[in-house]
């Protein structure tokens, strides 16, 4: 609410109160809306959060076959 009241305020002062109404309402909407264009990855496989790659290495990415090599 620290940040949401003062932006909408500050939209309202700068644009108008419609201005502001509607972007308060596309805050709220955005929730519900988003999980209706992203419903397909709402469950992220477990192997995604373990993946200890060397963080300062280089990879690269085959296309074709989407494995991932370390360059050397």
């Amino acid at each position: 609410m620290f940040t949401v009241i003062p932006h909408f305020v500050e939209i309202v002062y700068q644009y108008g109160v419609l201005r502001g109404l509607s972007w308060a309402l596309k805050i709220l909407t955005d929730p519900f809306t988003d999980l209706l264009d992203f419903y397909t990855h709402i469950v992220i496989h477990p192997k995604y959060f373990l993946d200890l790659k060397d963080q300062r290495a280089t990879y690269r990415l085959d296309i074709e076959t989407k494995k991932v090599t370390k360059l050397e």
